[in-house]
C-alpha cells in the first residue's frame, strides 16, 4: 500500500537500506519546490536530493500502480485523491508539474524509488524491470532526455508494476496486492499522509521536524563522489572511510551524525560497523574491484585511526588490537572475493590493500607488528600465497613500524628492511627508494638509542647521497622536510589512561615539581640537534617550524631552568621560539610553544601563571587564538603553584590529593603563603570568567578542556580554604567560607538548561561534564568538612550542611537530565560511573553532617539516590544493558549507617532499615540470572551486616534481623507449595 504513497515508501527505503534516519536527515532540506503560472492556475513541480550522493530526482510522470490498497478507517484506503497516475499534468521544458505540490513531491520520490531498485537490481546482477513512473530508469549522471509527448498519450495505458515482490524487502507483509485487487479509491484529504505516517516504520519527515545534518553537506562544501558499483550501504560506508577525523570541526560532525544513529561515538567503530553492513557480495570483477577500492579506503581510514590513538596517548592496548583484528578481518574477506575471480587480468588484492593492513597492526607491541609485517613483506616479495608483489609503499610502511620501536632494535629494523628494498631495487626496474624511505633511513641512523648525534646524521645524510645516486640514479638534494626527518624521534610513548590531559601536557611532564639540574647527555643532545639547525641554515635550506619544535623539545626535555630561558652554555626552548617566529612567514603552529607553556605550568613556580599568561598573550598577539586546550594552562599553572606552597608550609605532610593532613613538627605557617595561595584560587576564578564568557565554550571539542578548568577552579579554592585551619582565629581576614562561597560560583559556571546546542550527544557531554564538575564539588566540601573536624576538637561547623541546597539541585539537575538521556536509550555506560561517583561523594558528605537540625535533609537525599537507583534499574531491565552490573553494596551501607546518625528512635530506625533492605533487593543475586539487575548488584550478607551495626546492641537488632531470614525462608516454602 506504500507504494500508492511513493514518499512514504521512500521513508522505508531509506531507514532499511541507506540508514537516513539514523542520520536523522530532514526531508524538507532534500525536497525542493518550483512553482509556474500557467493560464490561470498555479501548477508545481519537485525536486528530492538524495541525501548521501547529493544527486537530485524530479518529479515524474506516475503510471498506474498495481498494489493494494490499504483499508483505514471509515472505509477510507491509503491512496492520494485523485491518484497520482489520475492526476492532471502539464510538461514545460521537459519538467513534469502537477497542480498540487502534494502530488509533485510524491512523484518525485516515484523518480527516485524507480532509479534506486534499478542501480540495485542492475548491481545484483539481475534484470527485471518495474516502475512507478513511465520514464526509464537510469544510472546516476546518466539521466536521458524524455520525449513527455509519447509518455503522455499513452500514460492510460502505461505498463504497471511488473513484480511487486522485487520490493518485499521494503514492505509490509500486508502489502502485497492479492488476487482480487481493489480498484476503487476513496476520496482523501490533502492531509491525509500526515495520518499515513503513524503506520511506517519511522515518523514522517517535514517541514516541522527537527534541523538534521544533510551528510554529503556536512563533510566538506563538495558532494562525496562515491562508487556506483557500490550497494547503497556501500557507498555510505565508503563516505564514513573518506570523512577527515584531525578537525574539531570534523569532531563535532561526526559526534552529530554518530549520536542521531543512536550507536558507537567513536569514529573507529563507526567506521567497521558501516563497512560491516555491507553484506552485498560481488557477483563479477567490476563490482570485485569497487569493493576492493571499499576496503582500501576502510584500511587506510582505520590506519589513521590507530595512528591518531598512539599520538594522543589516550587509548588502551585493548582499542589498537581491535583495530588489528578487523583489519585482517576485511583482508580476510576480500582474499576470499579474491579466489574467486582468479583467472581474470585484474587483481582484486593489491599492494595497495596490503600496506594498509601493515598500517593497521598494533603499535602498542611495536616490534611483534614490525615482524610480523616484515614477514608478509618477504611473502609478497617470493611470490607465496598469490600475494602481490610489493611496491616501495609497502617497503616504508613496514620501516615506519620498525622506526617506532624504541633503541638500537628499531634502528636495526629499518636498515634491514632498507637491505630488502635495496637488493628488490636491483632486481626490478619498477621498484626504487622514494623520498619517503631515505627519510625513514636517514632517520633511523642520525640516532643512538634514540638519542640524536650530530655526527651520526652527517653520516646518514652523506649515506643516503650515495644511495640515491647508485640505486636511483640522481643526486639527493638536502631539503628542509629532510633535515627535519633526521631530528625526528618516532619511537612510540607509553599509553595513559583515558582522562582528560591537554595536548601540550605531555611535553613538560619532567618539569612536574620543579626545575632540575641540567642532565649532561640531553645538554648534548639538544646542543647537537642546534647545530644541526645551523648546519641546514650553512646549506641555504630554510629550517622548517617543526626543525625549531624539535629543538625546543629538545631544551625544554632537560627540565632545567637554563634549558628553558637560556644559560650555561644553554640557549634555550624561549630563544629558539623567538628565532622561529622572526624566522616565520606567517602566523607559526601554535603546537611551536607546547613545551614552553607546559614548563611553565608545571613547574610549579610563583613566575609560573604570568609567565604562561605572557606566552598565551603573545600567541594571541602572532594572529592566533588560542583554544581552550592551551588555556587549560593558566588553572594548571595556579594548582602546581598552590601544591608546592602547601608543601612548603607543611613540609612532606601533604595528603595524596593535596588537601592538607597535619601541621608540620614547628607548628609554623606563613600568612604570606596562605594569602598567595587564595591569590592563585582568585587567578583561576579571573581566568575562568573569561573562559565563561566564551560564547564557544561548550562546543564539544572544547568540553573536556572546559570541565578540567571548572574542577581545577574548585580544588584551588578548596586548598586555599584547607589552608586557613593553620592560623589562629582571626589571624587574617581570609577564611574558609570565603572558599567555600567561591567554590558555590565555579559550580554555576556549568549549566544543564540554557545551553544552545542541537545535537544529543553534546547534550550527553555536558551532562557527564557537569556530573563531573558536581563530584568535585561535593568532594571538595566533604574534604573540607573532614580536616576540620581532625584540627577543631568538638567542631559543630559543618560546610557541607551549609551547601546541602547546592547539593541537592546539583544532584536533581543531574538527575533529570541524565534519565532524559537513559529514556532515549542515549546513555553510555561510562555514564553510570560518574554517576555512581556523584552518589558516592554525596553519601559520603551526608555522613559527615553531626548536627540534628540537618539530618532532615540527608535522609531525603539518601532516599533520593535510592529513588534513582531503582529507576535506572527498571530503565535498563525494560532496555538491556551489555555492561557488567557494578557493585553498589557500598551505598545501601552507607546509607544503612547514615540512619544511625541522623534517625534516633529505634523503631522509626528499623522502618527505615527495612526500605533499605527492600529496595536493595532488587540487585540481590537471583536464582535465575535472568532475574538479576543488569545495572547493579548488592551483597546482601554485607548489607545486613552494615543494618546490624546500625542498630549497635539493641536487644531488638537480632529479632529485627532474622525476620528478614524468616522472610526468605517464608518465600521459599510458599514456592515449594505453588510447584506442587
Amino acid at each position: 500500500w506504500k507504494l500508492h504513497v511513493p514518499l512514504t515508501f521512500l521513508k522505508s527505503y531509506l531507514s532499511e537500506r541507506f540508514g537516513v534516519e539514523l542520520f536523522g536527515v530532514e526531508l524538507s532540506e532534500s525536497l525542493g519546490q518550483e512553482s509556474v503560472e500557467i493560464g490561470t492556475r498555479l501548477w508545481h513541480t519537485a525536486t528530492f536530493t538524495d541525501p548521501i550522493t547529493s544527486e537530485v530526482f524530479r518529479s515524474g510522470l506516475v503510471g498506474p500502480i498495481n498494489a493494494y490498497q490499504k483499508e483505514r478507517r471509515k472505509g477510507r484506503r491509503a491512496v492520494l485523491s485523485p491518484t497520482l497516475n489520475e492526476a492532471e499534468v502539464r510538461i514545460l521544458d521537459g519538467k513534469v508539474y502537477y497542480p498540487k505540490f502534494l502530488h509533485a513531491k510524491h512523484a518525485a520520490a516515484a523518480r527516485a524509488i524507480d532509479c534506486y531498485f534499478y542501480r540495485d537490481r542492475k548491481a545484483n546482477g539481475e534484470v527485471s524491470k518495474y516502475q512507478l513512473c513511465l520514464e526509464d530508469p537510469y544510472e546516476a549522471g546518466a539521466m536521458k532526455e524524455v520525449d513527455y509527448g509519447v509518455l503522455v498519450a499513452s500514460r492510460e495505458n502505461a505498463k504497471s508494476l511488473d513484480s511487486v515482490e522485487d520490493m518485499m524487502p521494503y514492505l509490509d507483509e500486508d502489502s502485497v496486492a492479492p488476487r482480487d485487487k481493489t480498484k476503487s479509491l476513496d476520496s482523501v484529504e490533502d492531509s491525509w499522509w500526515q495520518e499515513v505516517a503513524e503506520d511506517t516504520v519511522m515518523p514522517y519527515l517535514d517541514e516541522s521536524d527537527e534541523d538534521f545534518t544533510i551528510v554529503s553537506r556536512t563533510y566538506s562544501d563538495q558532494p562525496t563522489r562515491v562508487d556506483q558499483k557500490l550497494s547503497t550501504l556501500g557507498r555510505i560506508a565508503e563516505i564514513w572511510a573518506e570523512t577527515p577525523t584531525n578537525s574539531s570541526a570534523s569532531k563535532l560532525t561526526r559526534a552529530k551524525i554518530a549520536s542521531s544513529t543512536k550507536g558507537p561515538r567513536d569514529s573507529t567503530e563507526n567506521i567497521i560497523n558501516w563497512f560491516k553492513r555491507v553484506g552485498h557480495t560481488p557477483s563479477n570483477i567490476e563490482q570485485a574491484l569497487a569493493f576492493s577500492q571499499l576496503c582500501n579506503k576502510t584500511l587506510l581510514a582505520l590506519a589513521k585511526e590507530n595512528a591518531e590513538k598512539v599520538i594522543h596517548s589516550n587509548t588502551s592496548n585493548a582499542e589498537c588490537a581491535e583495530i588489528q583484528k578487523e583489519a585482517k578481518s576485511i583482508l580476510d574477506k576480500l582474499m576470499s572475493i579474491s579466489s574467486q575471480f582468479a583467472s581474470t587480468d585484474d587483481s582484486v588484492v593489491n599492494a595497495e590493500t596490503l600496506n594498509a593492513y601493515i598500517q593497521c597492526l598494533s603499535r602498542v607491541d611495536v616490534e611483534e607488528s614490525a615482524a610480523v609485517a616484515e614477514g608478509l613483506l618477504k611473502r609478497m616479495s617470493g611470490g607465496k600465497d598469490n600475494l602481490p608483489s610489493p611496491n616501495i609503499g609497502t617497503y616504508n610502511a613496514v620501516m615506519k613500524l620498525w622506526s617506532l620501536a624504541d633503541g638500537e632494535k628499531g634502528k636495526d629494523g629499518v636498515n634491514g628492511t632498507f637491505s630488502l628494498l635495496q637488493n628488490a631495487a636491483i632486481a626490478r626496474e619498477d621498484l626504487c627508494p622514494d623520498r619517503e624511505a631515505f627519510q625513514i633511513l636517514l632517520a633511523a641512523n642520525s640516532k643512538e638509542n634514540n638519542h640524536f648525534k650530530y655526527e651520526l646524521a652527517l653520516a646518514a645524510l652523506e649515506r643516503t647521497k650515495a644511495l640515491s645516486q647508485d640505486l636511483c640514479g640522481e643526486a639527493f638534494i638536502p631539503e628542509a622536510d629532510d633535515y627535519n626527518a633526521a631530528l625526528k624521534n618516532t619511537a612510540t610513548n607509553c599509553l595513559a589512561n583515558g582522562d582528560y590531559q591537554p595536548p601540550w601536557f605531555w611535553h613538560g611532564q619532567q618539569y612536574d615539581g620543579g626545575f632540575k639540574a641540567m642532565d649532561d647527555d640531553k645538554k648534548c643532545e639538544a646542543l647537537d640537534m642546534e647545530k644541526w639547525l645551523q648546519y641546514a641554515e650553512e646549506m641555504d635550506v630554510s629550517p622548517s617550524e617543526d626543525m625549531y619544535f624539535q629543538v625546543i623539545k629538545a631544551w625544554a626535555s632537560t627540565g632545567s631552568l637554563e634549558g628553558l630561558i637560556g644559560g650555561d652554555g644553554a640557549l634555550g626552548a624561549e630563544e629558539i621560539a623567538k628565532k622561529a617566529v622572526l624566522q616565520s612567514e606567517g602566523a607559526p603552529n601554535m603546537k611551536m610553544f607546547y613545551p614552553i607553556i607546559a614548563a611553565w605550568s608545571l613547574c610549579g613556580e610563583k613566575l609560573g601563571p604570568d609567565r604562561v599568561k605572557e606566552w598565551i598573550d603573545q600567541i594571541s598577539l602572532l594572529g592566533m587564538k588560542p583554544d581552550l586546550d592551551l588555556q587549560v594552562a593558566y588553572f594548571v599553572a595556579a594548582e602546581k603553584w598552590q601544591s608546592k606552597l602547601v608543601t612548603n608550609l607543611l613540609g612532606n605532610n601533604v595528603g595524596l590529593d593535596g588537601s592538607i593532613v597535619e601541621e608540620n613538627a614547628e607548628g609554623a605557617s606563613s600568612d604570606g603563603d596562605i594569602e598567595s595561595l587564595f591569590k592563585a584560587a582568585q587567578y583561576c576564578s579571573r581566568h575562568l570568567k573569561e573562559m565563561s564568557s566564551d560564547e564557544n565554550r561548550q562546543d564539544i571539542a572544547d568540553l573536556d578542556a572546559f570541565t578540567s578548568m571548572l574542577r581545577y577552579s574548585i580544588k584551588a579554592w578548596s586548598r586555599a580554604s584547607d589552608s586557613t585551619l593553620l592560623l589562629p582565629d582571626g589571624s587574617t581576614s581570609l577564611d574558609t567560607t570565603q572558599g567555600v562561597e567561591e567554590m558555590a560560583k565555579v559550580l554555576k559556571c556549568i549549566s544543564l538548561t540554557n545551553h544552545s546546542q542541537d545535537s544529543a550527544d553534546v547534550d550527553e557531554a555536558l551532562v557527564n561534564a557537569a556530573g563531573k564538575v558536581y563530584t568535585e564539588f561535593t568532594s571538595q566540601i566533604r574534604k573540607l568538612d573532614s580536616t576540620m573536624n581532625g584540627h577543631l576538637e568538638d567542631n559543630e561547623k559543618c560546610y557541607f550542611a551549609d551547601r546541602v541546597a547546592d547539593v541537592e539541585s546539583s544532584l536533581r539537575s543531574y538527575e533529570f537530565h541524565s534519565r532524559r538521556l537513559a529514556s532515549n536509550e542515549k546513555l553510555l555506560p561510562e555514564s553510570n560511573d560518574i554517576r555512581h561517583n556523584l552518589y558516592r561523594e554525596t553519601l559520603r558528605g551526608c555522613a559527615g553532617v553531626k548536627s540534628s537540625t540537618d539530618y532532615g535533609h540527608m535522609m531525603r537525599i539518601c532516599t533520593l539516590i535510592m529513588d534513582c537507583l531503582s529507576w535506572h534499574h527498571g530503565q535498563t531491565r525494560d532496555h538491556g544493558s551489555s555492561k557488567e552490573a557494578e557493585d553498589v553494596t557500598d551505598m545501601y551501607s552507607d546509607i544503612a549507617m547514615i540512619s544511625s546518625t541522623c534517625v534516633k528512635n529505634p523503631y522509626e530506625r528499623m522502618n527505615v532499615l527495612r526500605s533499605i533492605y527492600d529496595r536493595a533487593s532488587d540487585f540481590f543475586p537471583k536464582k535465575n540470572p535472568h532475574h538479576e539487575s543488569n545495572y547493579a548488584r548488592v551483597d546482601r550478607a554485607a548489607l545486613l551486616g552494615s543494618m546490624r551495626r546500625s542498630l549497635g546492641d539493641s536487644e531488638m537488632t537480632d529479632s529485627f534481623l532474622s525476620s528478614f531470614e524468616e522472610g526468605k525462608q517464608g518465600q521459599r516454602r510458599r514456592s515449594r507449595q505453588r510447584g506442587r
